[in-house]
């Protein structure tokens, strides 16, 4: 059950502080009724959907917010995570069955579409994204990553790394790149790595940041993560996306994770246990802000 797995990882990883923490950005609560998590914005930026509790005695499903008031409007009767808006807002791919299927649904609800068969093993999350023009989805099939082309129904392996699972976050608008977690799974941490998709080399972006989640700026020039320095807080840390040394725009004795870029670049949307439960927080962000920040650590 969501609400049950939710709190319990915050009562055996975290002791919440009531003092609020300076910030670079100002950050607002957006959810407070419920818990929540994984968040995606639609790319109008009128929608954000996430994985919500409905009640202790199931999993949690997908939701939709709606950015300018209204209720939650609930997508998903048998589970859903990792949901991702199709570049054209009318789709969602999504986690199911506990991160045993990969499906995808109308935003205007409906049955989902189950897209990876049985042949293609998928346990623990797939994690799909979409591709720029909405074509094709990447996602994780144990060790491998693996693409399917919609309209035609092929597969293909894309990539592989010896000892790592490779969970997919987000497709470059430009070269052909997928950002990706590589998850080592017996020393429990990761590092997020640009893979190419011509099979040329990876390049690796962070390293030992414990984190399987992240967002790429609107323009693809900043990636913002989640990292830990003593295995038990986690705070948002941006980058350039062609490497470099890490900005830290959160900090305090809280949980910052799952970060997801607006559209129009402005504001990120992320999940936080900084109110004693895990709930949506929006900040407000100046790129401006953080490419003078960057620039001044690349000096240092």
């Amino acid at each position: 059950m969501f609400r049950t797995i939710l709190i319990a990882t915050i009562a055996c990883c975290f002791c919440f502080a009531a003092a609020a923490q300076e910030q670079m950005f100002p950050i607002t609560q957006l959810t407070s009724e419920y818990l929540a998590g994984y968040p995606d914005w639609s790319p109008d930026g009128e929608l954000i959907v996430c994985t919500s509790d409905w009640s202790d005695e199931e999993e949690g499903n997908l939701c939709l917010i709606p950015l300018q008031g209204g209720e939650r409007i609930k997508l998903t009767e048998n589970g859903g995570h990792h949901g991702v808006f199709s570049p054209d807002g009318k789709y969602i791919a999504f986690d199911a069955a506990r991160g045993s299927l990969v499906q995808i649904i109308p935003v205007t609800g409906g049955v989902p579409i189950r897209i990876v068969p049985d042949t293609i093993p998928v346990e623990r999350s797939g994690n799909p994204c979409w591709s720029p023009d909405g074509s094709e989805i990447a996602f994780r099939s144990l060790e491998d990553l693996y693409v399917v082309n919609l309209p035609t129904g092929e597969f293909r392996e894309v990539f592989s790394m010896e000892g790592r699972l490779p969970m997919p976050i987000q497709w470059l608008k430009t070269g052909n790149c997928i950002v990706a977690a590589l998850i080592d799974p017996v020393e429990r941490k990761s590092e997020h790595w640009k893979i190419p998709l011509d099979g040329s080399e990876a390049v690796q972006l962070t390293f030992d940041c414990h984190s399987t989640q992240g967002t790429v700026s609107p323009d693809d020039a900043y990636f913002v993560y989640s990292a830990t320095t003593d295995g038990k807080d986690y705070d948002l840390w941006v980058i350039s996306i062609g490497g470099g040394e890490p900005l830290q725009l959160t900090s305090g004795p809280e949980w910052d994770v799952e970060p997801c870029w607006s559209p129009s670049g402005d504001q990120l949307v992320f999940r936080s246990s900084r109110s004693g439960k895990f709930d949506l927080w929006i900040m407000d962000i100046d790129v401006q802000t953080i490419a003078e920040h960057l620039k001044a650590l690349s000096r240092e």
